[in-house]
């Protein structure tokens, strides 16, 4: 009993002994962040980097924690790092192009690193589709559709690929285009309202008022709490002679806070007329 006892003392001296190196610290940081605990994972990494102050992991997961704890610039600065220990690193350019484009919204700074990244690797679904957001922002259509078709050439797994590419499409008036992506999203991810809200309007847009009616269901059922496809489902209920849904949907979209359905009732009551300007502020 007693000799049993020894060695459980001694192996608790000797774990308490052993020296904590980098990897273990980064390890324990990892577990952090999965529990949303960025600080502590901050603590870990900072203690990682007291041992090896070169070590590029220790400097991207870093980075990655101070992004979610909404520290950008010293998000930036250990992303630099990496870059600087490292230019080739695996998607560090890359993570640096997302903070860029959606915490500091430097567009140019973000096709920067994003094109650096496809230098580095020229199948990563994220860059391209990165610089797909990039340029659908600065409205560069052609080009982000561009970088999206490489993107969705190497993933055609990813609904926002296809929502994106349909929008795309859909500002340029390509309404059978864009109804194939946003049908192509939807299969993916079958309970986004927006896309449904879309992809109705490009029914609506093609003169099939049947699926339009559909869509707008669809995607009231998913989210009822978006006054804008009530506005829109009243309005094709109006240019079908269905009067009765149409006051409805406009009094459910006032409920919602927009006041354009209260000017469209005001209009449906005073004149019997195509009111969608009203409502669009055209």
């Amino acid at each position: 009993m007693k000799r049993k006892i020894f060695i459980s003392i001694i192996a608790i001296i000797l774990v308490g002994c052993i020296k904590k190196n980098a990897t273990y610290y980064i390890k324990s940081s990892k577990e952090y962040y999965s529990e949303k605990k960025y600080e502590l994972a901050i603590d870990e990494l900072n203690l990682a980097l007291k041992i090896e102050p070169k070590n590029a992991d220790a400097y991207y997961n870093r980075a990655l924690a101070y992004n979610q704890a909404n520290i950008i610039d010293s998000a930036i600065i250990d992303l630099s790092t990496v870059i600087k220990i490292n230019n080739k690193y695996p998607s560090a350019y890359c993570y640096r192009g997302y903070v860029y484009l959606y915490k500091l919204k430097r567009l140019d700074l973000a096709v920067s690193d994003f094109t650096s990244e496809i230098r580095n690797n020229s199948k990563l679904f994220d860059a391209y589709y990165g610089l797909g957001l990039v340029y659908y922002y600065k409205e560069n259509f052609d080009l982000s559709r561009k970088n999206l078709d490489i993107a969705i050439n190497i993933d055609s797994t990813s609904a926002s690929a296809f929502f994106l590419r349909g929008k795309i499409y859909d500002v340029q008036k390509e309404n059978k285009l864009a109804i194939r992506d946003y049908s192509s999203g939807l299969k993916l991810d079958p309970e986004n309202d927006n896309a449904y809200n879309s992809r109705g309007s490009c029914y609506e847009a093609i003169g099939n008022k049947k699926l339009a009616i559909n869509d707008y269901n669809s995607a009231i059922r998913i989210n009822p709490k978006n006054g804008y496809v009530y506005m829109e489902r009243a309005y094709l209920y109006y240019s079908i002679g269905n009067r009765e849904r149409t006051i409805q949907d406009y009094k459910k979209a006032t409920d919602l806070g927009f006041e354009d359905g209260s000017k469209a009732l005001k209009k449906l009551y005073d004149i019997d007329y195509p009111i969608r300007k009203v409502f669009k502020n055209e």
